[in-house]
Formats: C-alpha cells, structure tokens, sequence
C-alpha cells in the first residue's frame, strides 16, 4: 500500500484528477492524497486504487474529515472523493487527518 502524497502549486482540480487517475492505474493498491490552496480556498483530492478500496480504504470519509478542518464540506465515493473550504492556512492539519484516517482504515 503506498500514499502519495502531494501538493499542488495552483487549486486546478482537473490536473489532480488527471495526475490521480495515472497512479491509481498504475499502482491499483495506491492511495493519492493531493491537495492545493490559494489565499481564500483549499482543495483536498482522494483517490484510491481498486486493491486500496477493497483493504478498507473509503476516500470518501479521509476527504470528508479534511475538509471539514479546512471550513468546508466534503466527501464521495470510496474510491475517488473531494473537498474544499475557506481556511487555507489550516491545509496541513487537514492532510494529516486524512492521511491517519487512511492508515486506521488499513488496520481494519
């Protein structure tokens, strides 16, 4: 199982899905967790192969939990979720929830 993890210098939710989509394919145990902000908004992007969701992976809970610390709303399906919210200078704690949701999905 491996998270990747990355930040994206512009909040361009196309170009996440697009990069997202090539790891998931690639690596079906993959997990991509991508996130981006600008001075108002923060995006938070989950994505799991189809060997990560069916080892207990639910993107859909890791983006819904982050973007609830970022001011916003959030969530989807277990294999591909999104959220986004007004406090950017709040991202980083977001991204740490979600990925510890991620690692305690995988101990079930």
């Amino acid at each position: 199982m491996t998270i990747v993890e990355r930040c994206f210098q512009e909040v361009d939710v196309n170009r996440m899905v697009e990069t997202a989509n090539e790891i998931v394919k690639r690596n079906e145990a993959a997990v991509a967790l991508f996130y981006a902000a600008d001075e108002k908004n923060a995006r938070v992007l989950v994505m799991a192969g189809k060997a990560a969701v069916e080892k207990g992976v639910n993107a859909g809970e890791a983006a819904k939990a982050a973007a609830a610390i970022i001011g916003g709303g959030g969530g989807g399906k277990p294999n591909f979720a999104q959220g986004g919210g007004t406090k950017p200078e709040k991202l980083k704690e977001a991204v740490e929830a979600a990925k510890e949701i991620i690692k305690k999905q995988l101990k079930h």
